[in-house]
């Protein structure tokens, strides 16, 4: 009986205790182009080194925050800043920093909450 018990505190401990591989330092990524998906939810276009596209997706959680300037010179790449934290045994976004040029440059992206609904963010201008 006790070692049912032991097995199934390491067991508990092993999946909602850690993190594979935490990585809590601050990234900085040059971007291409931004999309916002929903209020926590980005995809970016960043070029690879063989030249390539490539498309990511920076998703939050309730206590991510998400901030977006204006900031960038004109000529000067755009770049998103973040961090990532474990929580629950899950590795997540936050602290997201997204600089780009202007606002004109945020464009809408889709979203799928499946039965829920679906469609794209509309950019106001």
């Amino acid at each position: 009986m006790k070692r049912i018990l032991i097995l199934i505190m390491l067991c508990t401990f092993g999946i909602i205790g850690c993190c594979k591989n935490p990585d809590y330092r601050e990234k900085k990524v040059y971007i291409k182009r931004v999309y916002m998906n929903e209020v926590n939810r980005y995809t970016f276009i960043t070029k690879n080194s063989d030249g390539s596209n490539k498309v990511w997706e920076i998703s939050g959680w309730d206590k991510s925050v998400f901030r977006i300037y204006d900031d960038v010179p004109v000529g000067k790449e755009m770049y998103v800043e973040y961090s990532k934290k474990c929580q629950g045994g899950t590795l997540f976004f936050y602290n997201v920093n997204i600089h780009i040029h202007n606002l004109y440059e945020l464009q809408g992206g889709s979203w799928n909450h499946g039965k829920f609904g679906k469609g794209q963010t509309q950019v106001i201008k």
